[in-house]
């Protein structure tokens, strides 16, 4: 989960093309194309938190969650620019 500046309308992007909210940030060619080639996870925005639904392999280590947070701060730079 990542702490939004301010709380915004619920959106959320959760397979190819599939989308729920009406943010014109959802129409973004690049942001499905990113989500389809694997680049970003599923997520959601509800009030002002972020979250991500990121699939961890194997054992929960600490740079196993490291990892999965690079894709997470993807989303924040496609969602928040």
């Amino acid at each position: 989960m990542v702490k939004q500046h301010a709380p915004t309308e619920p959106v959320a992007l959760r397979g190819p093309h599939r989308t729920i909210g009406t943010s014109h940030r959802l129409d973004l060619p690049a942001m499905h194309a990113a989500y389809e080639a694997g680049e970003i996870p599923p997520w959601t925005v509800n009030d002002d938190c972020l979250f991500t639904f990121n699939a961890i392999p194997g054992q929960l280590r600490g740079d196993a969650v490291q990892v999965a947070v690079q894709p997470t701060m993807l989303v924040v730079h496609a969602r928040w620019t």
